[in-house]
């Protein structure tokens, strides 16, 4: 059996019910926000626009690679599921955003996915 909402072996599922029960205790943190946001300022540094795509990431550059070649699939057989994804301004400019935050993230140690379709959704 497949039920949507409420709660595993409970029966039948009452929203009201769910509603009339207190509220949980707000969290407490011991760093107030505005620390942490400076103290993350401090570790990520200045986050540089990327003028082009001359020097990408790994990532972008591999997005870029996959690109020509659907490019150029285009070109020959020029069907519009071999069109290119990246190649109009809007989707440059995406990836020289994308660009930018890789760069700053890799400063922390984190790598972005990939994927055209996860970029795409960005």
């Amino acid at each position: 059996m497949i039920r949507i909402g409420g709660r595993a072996g409970s029966g039948r599922y009452d929203p009201e019910a769910e509603l009339r029960e207190p509220l949980p205790e707000p969290p407490v943190f011991e760093e107030d926000l505005e620390s942490v946001r400076q103290r993350v300022a401090r570790t990520v540094g200045k986050v540089v626009r990327s003028r082009d795509l001359a020097a990408p990431v790994p990532a972008i550059r591999r997005l870029l690679a996959a690109d020509a070649q659907r490019a150029e699939k285009f070109r020959q057989d020029p069907w519009p599921w071999h069109a290119p994804y990246f190649q109009s301004r809007f989707e440059q400019r995406r990836l020289r955003l994308l660009d930018a935050l890789a760069k700053a993230l890799s400063r922390q140690g984190v790598w972005p996915d990939d994927s055209p379709q996860h970029v795409r959704r960005l």
